[in-house]
């Protein structure tokens, strides 16, 4: 858990919101729809959005949490059309800081 906080942390240093879910001994981070990150404590892994030459996704992995934001933050930009670093639109924030654990989820659901 300590690694998929800190790649997390990295993230939102990065403009990226990643939302943790523990699976017994690993850790899913998921970054958006397609994008979703894995973690068994020692290495960080995931699919890249764009195929291989043979049209295939590649498998990819990091050691470190701020060298696996580092490209994560490249991918997310790939998928969600956004530049990295990009502050995400105010209602998404607003959304997404409801969504927290005591928080309540605002009428509407999600936008979009």
């Amino acid at each position: 858990m300590a690694t998929a906080q800190a790649l997390c942390t990295a993230l939102a240093e990065r403009a990226v919101e990643g939302y943790l879910v523990p699976l017994g001994d690993r850790v899913a981070i998921s970054l958006w729809h397609g994008l979703v990150a894995w973690t068994d404590g020692r290495m960080i892994w995931w699919q890249t959005p764009h195929p291989s030459s043979r049209g295939r996704r590649l498998t990819t992995y990091a050691y470190a949490p701020a060298a696996a934001a580092d490209r994560l933050a490249i991918h997310y930009a790939t998928v969600t059309g956004r530049s990295a670093g990009t502050s995400l639109p105010a209602d998404t924030q607003l959304w997404r800081a409801a969504a927290l654990p005591g928080s309540h989820t605002p009428a509407g659901g999600p936008p979009g």
